[in-house]
């Protein structure tokens, strides 16, 4: 059982970004290894109007808590790929500074490093994250967090468990018609994405804090993580989200892209269950099924990106 450090705030009032900011992980570590607490920091373009789908130049800006060293050399693979995520980043002080060329509307973009503790302060005030457009005067976004210790909601199957992160799902309930092929590609076959399915919705059933899906893998996009190695088409999965979570609005007898950066198999006496929780990692959209006149290209959108990914997979993909 793993536990994260998190208390959030809403963002100010007049901003045009969607922030969330968490600290993941065990719950001490003095050391920088595999198993050392992550910060993962995630931001959304809010846009004015409907002409502008992403920001401009983006300036990111996290103050670090009191006794709490960033390995910062962790956000080189955001920055250093072919198609990087961020253009420069430093510290400044005790605040990490990263710049983005720009901040997509339709999905949270996440940066994340390891961070260790070098000393414990007692009663330490909030840290402050702020997102804002170094052209646009008055663009600045914040929120305040703390590294209070505070428990994920638990996701239990008898005595099997798993964690599910603070924020819910992206969701897009029409296809952006701004996203061509090549760039949902890019999307899917990001490192930290591990797997991708269209899915047909089944059932649901409301259990506890907790909504469950019940649906059928229609494609496998792309599987990376070893514990969803067996999936395939036709294999049942459970989509799992927080009962509170009601713009990830999702129906029975619905078609769905889904892709995340982690699932869970279940093992029963009868044999295994697959579960991908829908929290602030994973995205959900919308695959319509029927063809009106304005849905055919919607359709054949979402088709030539899964016969890429079908055809071709994801370059870093085993």
């Amino acid at each position: 059982m793993k536990t994260v450090y998190y208390e959030t705030t809403s963002p100010s009032v007049n901003c045009n970004f969607d922030l969330t900011i968490e600290v993941s992980g065990p719950d001490t570590s003095s050391g920088l290894g595999v198993g050392a607490p992550h910060l993962v920091a995630c931001v959304k373009y809010k846009p004015p109007n409907e002409e502008i789908m992403e920001s401009s130049l983006t300036v990111m800006k996290i103050q670090m808590p009191t006794g709490v060293e960033g390995y910062l050399e962790d956000l080189r693979q955001f920055r250093d790929p072919e198609e990087p995520m961020i253009s420069h980043y430093e510290l400044q002080g005790n605040t990490v500074v990263i710049q983005m060329d720009s901040v997509p509307s339709d999905v949270f973009l996440c940066v994340g490093f390891r961070i260790r503790t070098g000393f414990r302060v007692g009663g330490a005030s909030d840290s402050v994250f702020s997102v804002y457009e170094p052209q646009v005067k008055g663009s600045e976004c914040t929120k305040t967090f703390s590294y209070q210790q505070q428990r994920l909601q638990r996701l239990c199957v008898d005595e099997q468990c798993q964690c599910m992160a603070a924020a819910c799902a992206s969701f897009r309930s029409n296809v952006n018609e701004s996203l061509t092929a090549d760039q949902r590609t890019y999307e899917t076959c990001r490192p930290h994405i591990t797997y991708a399915f269209k899915v047909t919705v089944k059932s649901s059933a409301a259990e506890g804090d907790f909504m469950t899906y019940t649906a059928s893998v229609v494609q496998v996009l792309k599987k990376t993580q070893e514990a969803l190695q067996a999936v395939s088409a036709g294999t049942e999965v459970e989509l799992v989200k927080k009962a509170t979570c009601s713009s990830v609005d999702i129906h029975n007898n619905k078609q769905y892209l889904v892709f995340g950066t982690r699932g869970s198999e279940v093992t029963l006496r009868e044999g295994f269950k697959y579960r991908l929780p829908l929290d602030s990692e994973a995205l959900v959209e919308l695959w319509p099924s029927g063809c009106s006149s304005s849905e055919c290209q919607d359709i054949s959108q979402l088709e030539e990106f899964a016969l890429n990914l079908l055809i071709d997979s994801c370059p870093d993909s085993s």
